[in-house]
């Protein structure tokens, strides 16, 4: 069933449906945007078709509704509110970073080895074999580039709403978690780690069911760990 109510911005009537009340909807005469109210309803008070802000997420329902149909919190007192209901980023302040950290050198010490014993063979050849002495130490160059421009370009950072991980030298990769979104979060060393005093974290998520972000070659891995899960309790 329709009916006809009139344009607050240039005052021109126009025809809504029952249904839309309470609903944004643009003006067909000056595309201006607009709240359908219920027929008869007066701009204050608490008529039927005023609005009001929903005490659960601050969206404008209905004055008379029983359930905002925007977080699906009952207003009437028929059903408990739900407390594990996620606060709205508004209520959470400006995010913010916690740290941003990047693998060890040490997690690349195998480059470091294999390229500087190309680097001291190369250097070692006679100049006679001057062609083999630049393949031996470029590719003992491309060796430690590669460990030096992974680790400039791999960052792991923990803000106040989220967990990310990036990395890659051309193609770049990102993955991130929201905080509450973490379902859990484990460290692991291998004989190698131990020995340098490095770790891997890995972190699940509830979207995926596996592990979304993994930590690897950072120093203090237990540190990291306790500071991430801190932050997650907090969120």
């Amino acid at each position: 069933m329709s009916f006809t109510q009139n344009c607050p911005h240039c005052g021109q009537p126009f025809e809504a449906e029952n249904e839309w009340i309470g609903m944004q909807a643009e003006c067909p005469n000056c595309t201006g945007e607009i709240t359908v109210k219920a027929p008869g309803a007066s701009p204050a008070g608490g008529g039927a078709g005023n609005l009001v802000s929903c005490p659960f997420c601050g969206e404008e329902i209905l004055a008379v509704a029983k359930k905002c149909k925007h977080c699906g919190e009952f207003l009437d007192g028929s059903q408990p509110a739900r407390r594990d209901a996620a606060p709205s980023p508004a209520s959470q302040g400006p995010e913010k970073d916690i740290w941003t950290i990047q693998p060890s050198h040490l997690h690349f010490i195998g480059n470091y080895l294999v390229g500087g014993l190309l680097l001291f063979a190369g250097a070692v050849l006679s100049l006679a074999e001057v062609m083999l002495l630049v393949f031996v130490g470029g590719l003992g160059m491309v060796f430690i580039l590669l460990a030096v421009l992974s680790r400039k370009y791999c960052t792991y950072t923990l803000s106040t709403m989220r967990v990310k991980s990036t990395s890659g030298i051309i193609a770049r990769s990102v993955h991130e978690v929201l905080l509450r979104d973490i379902r859990s979060v484990s460290m692991s060393q291998s004989i190698f780690d131990r020995l340098f005093g490095l770790g891997k974290i890995e972190v699940g998520s509830a979207g995926t069911g596996g592990i979304e972000i993994r930590i690897v070659g950072v120093k203090n891995p237990l540190e990291v760990k306790n500071s991430l899960v801190r932050q997650k309790d907090l969120a």
